[in-house]
């Protein structure tokens, strides 16, 4: 512990703060092998703190959630190809007032928000046996 006082001295505290907790908590560590839970949650810390970004990892969540309308001309475009088998994606997404590029997109954004495609598969699903559309329950 003295060497890492005299080390605080020489070096900025600023940087020097990591190490000192480090070192506090090392020598808290119990001998033997059995760790503290402070021990496991500096280990986590430092290994996580490793770890690079998840890539196209978006914190802003609200952009990728589907509104109902979003998610009902998405599946208005999969019931009219399965109602059509000749009609393609693009005159399916077009009576839908959609682009293919901007059909594409809000398709990736449904696969990307479990609870909207759940709801896409459970309504193409029952379209696809003839039986009507699950409703939501409150």
């Amino acid at each position: 512990m003295i060497a890492v006082m005299h080390y605080l001295r020489q070096v900025n505290a600023v940087l020097a703060a990591p190490v000192l907790v480090i070192a506090i908590l090392v020598l808290q560590a119990p001998i033997g092998g059995s760790s503290t839970p402070r021990c496991q949650w500096l280990r986590t810390q430092l290994y996580t703190s490793r770890l690079p970004p998840i890539i196209g990892q978006n914190d802003d969540a609200a952009d990728n959630e589907v509104s109902t309308d979003e998610l009902e001309k998405y599946v208005s475009v999969y019931k009219a190809m399965q109602r059509n088998r000749s009609l393609t994606v693009d005159q399916a997404a077009t009576a839908q007032g959609l682009t293919i590029q901007q059909f594409r997109q809000l398709e990736n954004r449904v696969e990307r928000d479990d609870a909207a495609l759940q709801q896409a598969r459970d309504e193409l699903q029952a379209a696809a046996q003839g039986s009507p559309t699950p409703s939501k329950s409150p």
